[in-house]
Protein backbone atom coordinates (compact mmCIF):
# COMPACT_ATOMS: atom_id res chain seq x y z
CA UNK A 1 0.00 0.00 0.00
CA UNK A 2 2.94 2.46 0.78
CA UNK A 3 4.29 1.47 -2.79
CA UNK A 4 0.98 2.67 -4.39
CA UNK A 5 1.57 6.20 -2.20
CA UNK A 6 4.78 7.02 -3.13
CA UNK A 7 4.33 5.65 -6.59
CA UNK A 8 1.47 8.55 -7.02
CA UNK A 9 3.32 11.11 -5.37
CA UNK A 10 6.22 10.43 -7.50
CA UNK A 11 4.33 10.76 -10.78
CA UNK A 12 1.52 13.45 -9.56
CA UNK A 13 5.26 15.54 -8.48
CA UNK A 14 6.50 14.56 -12.36
CA UNK A 15 3.61 15.64 -13.74
CA UNK A 16 3.28 18.86 -11.85
CA UNK A 17 7.04 19.91 -12.76
CA UNK A 18 5.90 19.35 -16.23
CA UNK A 19 3.10 21.61 -16.41
CA UNK A 20 5.17 24.24 -14.62
CA UNK A 21 8.22 24.28 -16.93
CA UNK A 22 5.02 24.12 -20.19
CA UNK A 23 3.70 27.62 -18.43
CA UNK A 24 7.54 29.17 -18.40
CA UNK A 25 7.96 27.99 -21.66
CA UNK A 26 4.98 29.66 -23.00
CA UNK A 27 5.74 33.15 -20.86
CA UNK A 28 8.72 33.41 -22.26
CA UNK A 29 8.24 33.22 -25.92
CA UNK A 30 4.67 34.94 -25.20
CA UNK A 31 6.46 38.27 -23.90
CA UNK A 32 7.36 40.87 -25.87
CA UNK A 33 10.69 41.67 -27.27
CA UNK A 34 12.64 44.98 -25.89
CA UNK A 35 12.89 47.51 -28.87
CA UNK A 36 16.16 49.55 -29.18
CA UNK A 37 15.30 53.39 -28.18
CA UNK A 38 15.38 55.49 -31.59
CA UNK A 39 16.60 58.89 -31.69
CA UNK A 40 15.87 61.88 -33.83
CA UNK A 41 19.00 63.57 -34.52
CA UNK A 42 19.11 66.46 -36.65
CA UNK A 43 22.61 66.28 -39.73
CA UNK A 44 24.20 69.40 -41.64
CA UNK A 45 26.11 69.49 -44.87
CA UNK A 46 29.87 69.79 -44.21
CA UNK A 47 31.40 72.76 -45.27
CA UNK A 48 34.87 74.23 -45.62
CA UNK A 49 35.74 77.02 -43.35
CA UNK A 50 38.31 78.16 -41.08
CA UNK A 51 38.70 76.70 -37.58
CA UNK A 52 40.15 79.03 -34.47
CA UNK A 53 40.35 77.58 -31.13
CA UNK A 54 42.62 78.94 -28.69
CA UNK A 55 43.03 77.43 -25.22
CA UNK A 56 44.84 79.43 -22.03
CA UNK A 57 47.45 77.22 -19.82
CA UNK A 58 49.25 78.05 -16.88
CA UNK A 59 52.97 77.90 -17.86
CA UNK A 60 56.68 78.68 -17.46
CA UNK A 61 58.58 78.93 -20.55
CA UNK A 62 62.07 78.18 -20.13
CA UNK A 63 64.76 77.86 -23.44
CA UNK A 64 66.72 74.65 -23.86
CA UNK A 65 69.78 77.26 -23.71
CA UNK A 66 71.02 80.13 -21.89
CA UNK A 67 73.26 82.98 -22.24
CA UNK A 68 74.90 85.12 -20.06
CA UNK A 69 76.58 88.20 -20.93
CA UNK A 70 78.77 89.98 -18.62
CA UNK A 71 81.81 92.77 -19.18
CA UNK A 72 85.04 93.15 -17.53
CA UNK A 73 84.47 97.09 -17.15
CA UNK A 74 81.58 98.47 -15.06
CA UNK A 75 79.63 100.90 -17.31
CA UNK A 76 75.83 101.43 -18.30
CA UNK A 77 74.75 100.47 -21.59
CA UNK A 78 72.63 103.56 -23.26
CA UNK A 79 71.88 102.04 -26.66
CA UNK A 80 71.68 98.53 -28.40
CA UNK A 81 72.09 99.01 -32.27
CA UNK A 82 70.46 95.60 -33.12
CA UNK A 83 66.92 94.23 -34.19
CA UNK A 84 65.59 90.76 -33.83
CA UNK A 85 64.49 89.68 -37.51
CA UNK A 86 63.79 85.62 -37.13
CA UNK A 87 65.05 84.63 -34.40
CA UNK A 88 68.80 86.80 -35.58
CA UNK A 89 70.32 89.77 -34.30
CA UNK A 90 70.22 92.32 -37.21
CA UNK A 91 72.43 95.68 -37.05
CA UNK A 92 70.49 98.50 -36.90
CA UNK A 93 71.12 101.40 -38.39
CA UNK A 94 72.12 105.11 -36.79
Amino acid sequence: MKKIVVLVLVIALIFGAAMLLKKRKNAITEAPTATPPSYRVKTVTAQTRTLSETRTFLAKLESAKSVSLSSKLSGRITEVRVTESLGELQPRSV
